[in-house]
């Protein structure tokens, strides 16, 4: 059905709800994911259904998907879905860090959250929001990414005054000295 309905968006947006739905009832909760973030349907219903299905990897997938798909007009619907993926990213790197069992998924992820911090798409709304996002890290007690953040958003005063409540006077330097050399070229 789906070659047939291309060239119509309304025939499309049903077969990609159907196969959504259809992947979804399967438990192929990663494929419906992918297919309900090209749909219509309503933002909040989706989401649900994978929060009731306690599927965080594919809300997750459909959190991803939509950003991708937002205009750069939609500035407000970035910031929910930054903030959002944020606070899920941290929810996982939290538990998965508490488990030395499965440290290598914790690097898994922890490098996937990073890459979404990095994304160019995603910085002109990190660096906007970057107090919430800062809070946000800090309420979950993750130093390593706030200091990770903070060099992102080139917020040097405030890894400096980490590395000084720290005790880590020379690392403290060292930016200083790295941050003092990139604004003299």
């Amino acid at each position: 059905a789906l070659p047939i309905c291309k060239e119509r968006p309304d025939c499309l947006d049903i077969v990609l709800a159907k196969e959504a739905e259809h992947c979804f009832q399967n438990k192929r909760y990663l494929e419906s994911a992918k297919c309900y973030a090209l749909t219509q349907n309503y933002f909040e219903e989706i989401a649900l259904k994978f929060i009731e299905a306690k599927q965080e990897e594919a809300l997750m997938e459909f959190l991803l998907k939509k950003l991708d798909l937002l205009k750069t007009s939609e500035k407000i619907q970035a910031t929910l879905l930054i903030t959002w993926l944020t606070e899920l990213y941290l929810n996982q790197l939290g538990l998965l860090q508490s488990d030395s069992t499965k440290r290598s998924l914790y690097v898994e992820k922890r490098d996937e959250f990073r890459n979404f911090l990095n994304r160019s798409k995603n910085k002109e709304c990190l660096f906007n929001n970057r107090t919430s996002i800062h809070d946000l890290l800090a309420s979950h007690g993750d130093t390593e990414h706030m200091v990770h953040f903070a060099v992102l958003m080139q917020d040097y005063d405030r890894v400096v005054s980490h590395h000084c409540q720290h005790d880590d006077y020379e690392e403290a330097l060292n930016v200083l000295s790295k941050h003092n050399d990139r604004k003299s070229t």
